[in-house]
């Protein structure tokens, strides 16, 4: 069984600095909106251990029953809204050092993880929508680089391309970035729109080729969440029909 948990930093920011995330915000308002995060920021062990004693409890009662999908849409936003800022590098190695310390403490009292980045979904809309794979694949590069020396394994991770209510593009430049993606990653490919599989096919080829590795499994962008139970089974279809590689 699969249960989606949170990142704390999500958490934390989410209850105390939500609106520092939002797209479009002049640089002035965004700096007054971020200083929010400082309460967040301070709270985040309280978020960490609340978390990690949550999912110690399940695991008490259920063990290797259950996998944890650990959901980051804030360290993906991060990324994608520092490169507009010139900022990518120093914003990924804070966010990248705490999810990686997040995944290993999960790791440590025995969860099975896999990783989950976002664009954020509300009402189909994404928060931010992306120009290339390039921020999650630095993304995940750094949390790679924060892993190996605390012998942690790689969780499989979930790369939206898909985003909101736009199919996955079909663009080989958008694709392009997974060729510098660190090859332990086992990587979900997030290309399928329930509106059908035939481009949904193509980005998954384009995924591929530029990752250098077939996908470790298919999926939409944000899974089945906000669909109603129609677009649900539309999107079911189109991701079978897309792992399968024949259009619906």
């Amino acid at each position: 069984m699969q249960i989606s948990q949170q990142n704390p930093l999500d958490l934390a920011l989410f209850v105390f600095g939500g609106a520092a995330v939002a797209d479009g915000l002049p640089l002035g308002r965004a700096l007054r909106h971020l200083r929010a995060v400082t309460p967040a920021l301070r709270n985040l062990p309280v978020f960490i251990e609340a978390s990690l004693a949550e999912m110690a409890q399940v695991l008490a009662a259920h063990g290797d029953l259950i996998t944890w999908q650990v959901e980051s849409p804030i360290a993906q936003l991060a990324l994608v809204k520092a490169a507009r800022f010139g900022a990518q590098v120093p914003v990924g190695r804070l966010v990248a050092r705490q999810l990686a310390g997040f995944l290993a403490r999960a790791h440590d009292i025995g969860a099975q993880t896999l990783l989950h980045l976002c664009y954020g979904d509300y009402q189909h809309k994404e928060l931010l929508a992306p120009r290339s794979l390039a921020p999650a694949v630095n993304l995940l590069n750094a949390v790679a680089r924060n892993l190996r020396p605390r012998g942690v394994p790689l969780p499989p991770a979930h790369i939206p391309c898909a985003y909101g209510a736009h199919p996955a593009p079909v663009d080989p430049a958008f694709h392009r970035p997974l060729r510098r993606l660190d090859p332990d990653w086992r990587v979900i490919a997030g290309v399928v729109s329930s509106a059908g599989a035939q481009d949904s096919i193509r980005s998954l080829a384009l995924f591929e080729a530029a990752a250098g590795r077939t996908a470790y499994g298919v999926a939409t962008a944000c899974g089945l969440g906000r669909c109603t139970v129609e677009e649900a089974e539309r999107a079911a279809a189109a991701t079978v029909a897309t792992a399968q590689g024949a259009p619906n």
